[in-house]
């Protein structure tokens, strides 16, 4: 993950492998929100119709971090949802 540069000032750009999602960020009173605005496959950018819905929310909460990821195709569906929680152990 890294800081969106240029025309991608402002976004979050995770890349992994051949596969490269540009997230807006939003943050809310209660927790951090992605959107996926931007998608590649081997550097080329799909058209909207073609790229994967995500929808990400993490958030702190009493010295745990919580999370809660969801990701549908176009014409297939939900491919995951995934939610949890990361607690600090001593």
């Amino acid at each position: 993950m890294r800081a969106g540069t240029a025309l991608r000032a402002g976004l979050l750009v995770e890349r992994q492998g051949i596969i490269t999602s540009i997230f807006q960020l939003t943050g809310q009173v209660d927790r951090l929100e992605f959107r996926l605005s931007g998608f590649a496959l081997f550097g080329v950018p799909l058209p909207r119709w073609l790229a994967p819905s995500c929808i990400a929310t993490e958030a702190g909460r009493g010295g745990s971090f919580t999370f809660d990821i969801t990701v549908d195709l176009p014409l297939i569906g939900r491919l995951i949802h995934y939610r949890g929680e990361l607690a600090i152990t001593s």
